[in-house]
């Protein structure tokens, strides 16, 4: 059936190109996070198709305003110089690396199109990874897979519990940049959160066997 996102991790790299460029942190460590991310992106599947809405600083600061979450409001990170910045990321950063693998399709965020033509310019879209017979189009590449045992793999590969995955750490950059090293405090509470997730969490495959959503709220709040 697909999935809709708000948000990605590709956008990620918009903030951080931010934050760099605001001195909040060294290009050192947004160096290796670049390394960290390209190796990550090459087990991911693109999207078929991202919606980008471009808008002006201007009118980014204007609907922080009118949403009047009070962190956003009195952020003072949250400037024009900073959301300019982020727009560059996208601009620079994110859309150059979707545009030969997605369909991409840009709107300005303070003229939307009426959502009935925008529908219809969606159904236009030819979303068949194998659209072009002779592979000559890079569109949708990362879904070509032609073997039920592929899919197979990457559905386990998904399933992985996320423990596996504390294996792949990165001595060299740990050592070499300390600004992304964990303190004592920080893993300790990351270590005890996982040790104690199994009372927050809910899973619906399970939720007769934990006594459901209710069951989980309860042990969240320790009621």
């Amino acid at each position: 059936q697909g999935v809709i996102m708000a948000r990605s991790v590709y956008s990620d790299i918009a903030f951080c190109h931010a934050m760099v460029n605001r001195n909040l942190f060294k290009k050192s460590v947004y160096k290796k996070y670049l390394e960290y991310t390209n190796k990550a992106f090459k087990y991911l599947f693109t999207p078929h198709l991202v919606i980008y809405l471009d808008a002006t600083p201007a009118y980014s600061m204007k609907k922080i305003k009118e949403r009047n979450v009070p962190h956003e409001v009195n952020s003072p990170i949250l400037t024009e110089d900073f959301l300019s910045k982020i727009s560059e990321g996208y601009d620079k950063k994110i859309l150059p690396k979707l545009e030969p693998l997605s369909e991409i399709m840009v709107l300005d965020a303070d003229n939307l199109p009426d959502y009935d033509l925008l529908v219809e310019e969606m159904e236009k879209i030819d979303f068949n990874p194998f659209r072009d017979t002779l592979l000559r189009d890079e569109k949708f590449a990362d879904w070509r897979l032609t073997h039920e045992r592929q899919w197979a793999s990457y559905r386990i590969w998904c399933d992985l519990d996320p423990s596996h995955f504390w294996t792949c750490n990165d001595p060299q950059g740990h050592v070499e940049i300390r600004d992304i090293q964990l303190t004592v405090e920080e893993f300790t509470t990351c270590r005890d959160y996982r040790v104690r997730k199994e009372q927050y969490y809910y899973d619906k495959r399970f939720a007769h066997g934990k006594d459901g959503m209710k069951g989980a709220i309860k042990r969240l709040f320790h009621i």
